[in-house]
């Protein structure tokens, strides 16, 4: 597996992969809307609690609640949530559910707000 290589190097602290979707193609980095709730993405996200590692989240709010139950079945994992949850627009509408999002995110211990 590619992780046993990585964990090699001792600098190496954690893994992003980006799961962020956006209806606008633009803004869209994930291979699929549901990429989050994969079971293959969520078994391998897993297997980082064994190596000390943690995750770095990468989503946008309409994806936060099941960013969320990833988050929640991994409780000795610790989360970074980049980009502080990626707002894409200042709207009221968009940052509203950016609110929201970080609200329902809020919830989980081991989950942490990177801002860049």
């Amino acid at each position: 597996h590619q992780i046993d290589r990585l964990i090699k190097y001792p600098l190496v602290r954690g893994v992003r992969m980006q799961l962020h979707w956006h209806e606008t193609p633009a803004f869209r980095f994930a291979a699929s809307a549901d990429q989050v709730v994969d079971p293959k993405v969520r078994a391998n996200v897993a297997r980082l609690t064994d190596y000390g590692l943690s995750f770095d989240l990468q989503l946008f709010p309409a994806q936060m609640k099941d960013g969320l139950a990833l988050v929640g079945e991994n409780p000795e994992t610790d989360f970074i949530l980049t980009h502080a949850g990626m707002l894409t627009d200042m709207s009221e509408e968009t940052t509203q559910a950016w609110k929201a999002g970080l609200r329902t995110l809020s919830a989980a211990p081991n989950l942490y707000a990177k801002l860049s």
